[in-house]
């Protein structure tokens, strides 16, 4: 995936299933399933209004012949989103959720600060900043500004 910047074959496949805990996220004798699969943040070379509906047939294909048998009978709605669809609703590059890939032996040290070096009372925020992404990591990068600021 990383490498050829495509679809994996085989991905992990993180799956909830929130009406459980959240009834009110499906409608009654139904269950809401939300999957997430990582994919290249790649908009350049795939076509993801053509790749994304393949790429979502093919994980419930893997989700239905091995762990739930009959899911794909069963869906009644269904929504998917891109790295496209990042890249066009949130402005991130290429549609990657989380910055720049983040596996490599020395990325968490080659983070942009938080502060920056050329403008004065300017602060960087995000997945992509020091100390890193997800939201806990977000919110304390939020909160370390704050305090930069408060002491300029």
């Amino acid at each position: 995936m990383f490498r050829e910047k495509r679809p994996a074959e085989n991905p992990t496949i993180y799956l909830c299933l929130s009406s459980r805990t959240d009834p009110a996220s499906a409608p009654p004798e139904h269950d809401n399933y939300f999957l997430l699969v990582n994919a290249p943040a790649n908009t350049t070379t795939i076509d993801w209004t053509k790749e994304s509906p393949k790429y979502a047939d093919q994980i419930i294909r893997i989700l239905d012949q091995k762990f739930l048998p009959g899911l794909k009978d069963r869906i009644v709605h269904q929504e998917t989103i891109s790295p496209a669809d990042f890249e066009s609703r949130d402005g991130v590059v290429g549609g990657s959720l989380y910055g720049w890939a983040s596996h490599g032996m020395q990325s968490s040290f080659l983070r942009p600060p938080i502060r920056s070096a050329l403008i004065p009372n300017l602060y960087f925020v995000g997945g992509t900043t020091h100390p890193g992404g997800g939201l806990p990591l977000v919110l304390l990068s939020a909160e370390i500004a704050v305090r930069l600021a408060a002491k300029a």
